[in-house]
């Protein structure tokens, strides 16, 4: 359960430390959408806002964050730990996570390998103190969610007065609550057993 607890923090609370990411990314130079594919972007938003939520959440959130956690955290991980040591395969498949999402349609979006890095790390951590992909795809889970709703819910977010402008920092609340959700989170899985020693602890 300190697993599943763990993921549901990162899940609500690490994309704040990606958005910082992110904006100061950008502001090293690092940028690679053009304003015609923001507007294009911004045209499929729309389109998007005229299905039901559920079905953004099942198809947009849900059912990448367990494909890609199947691959990344699941045959990818595996293989490179058989290959590497654990902080090999740990830091490797984030690289490998981040590379990943660089590519967005037929579109290059460097800005995101390191803020998608970053998640990799803490996914690639879950797996390593659980031993299992289960937690990765909570976080993942949430985290895609989390992101989805908030840009569903864009106009509605403006009104209330909770619009973010994209190259805005966030503010500083919201960050000391994502310092928090983070420490918390990994005080938790530092507070039970690696699955590597347990394996190497369990008599054949």
């Amino acid at each position: 359960w300190t697993g599943l607890v763990a993921a549901m923090l990162w899940g609500l609370t690490a994309w704040m430390f990606a958005h910082e990411i992110l904006i100061a990314s950008r502001y090293l130079g690092i940028v690679m959408l053009s304003d015609e594919r923001i507007a294009t972007i911004e045209e499929m938003l729309v389109k998007w806002r005229e299905l039901p939520l559920i079905v953004l959440l099942l198809s947009q959130a849900i059912a990448p964050a367990v494909c890609e956690e199947v691959f990344f955290r699941g045959f990818l991980y595996r293989g490179l730990e058989r290959n590497a040591s654990i902080l090999g395969a740990l830091v490797w498949s984030a690289l490998l996570f981040g590379a990943f999402h660089v590519v967005s349609g037929n579109v290059l979006t460097l800005e995101r390998f390191l803020p998608s890095t970053l998640l990799g790390l803490l996914l690639g951590t879950l797996r390593l103190r659980t031993g299992s992909i289960v937690p990765g795809i909570v976080m993942h889970a949430l985290s895609n969610g989390l992101l989805l709703s908030t840009a569903y819910y864009s106009d509605q977010l403006m009104e209330a007065g909770w619009g973010m402008e994209e190259q805005s920092h966030l503010p500083k609340t919201w960050l000391c609550v994502a310092v928090v959700g983070v420490g918390v989170g990994f005080a938790l899985l530092m507070s039970r057993r690696s699955h590597h020693i347990d394996q190497v602890s369990r008599p054949e």
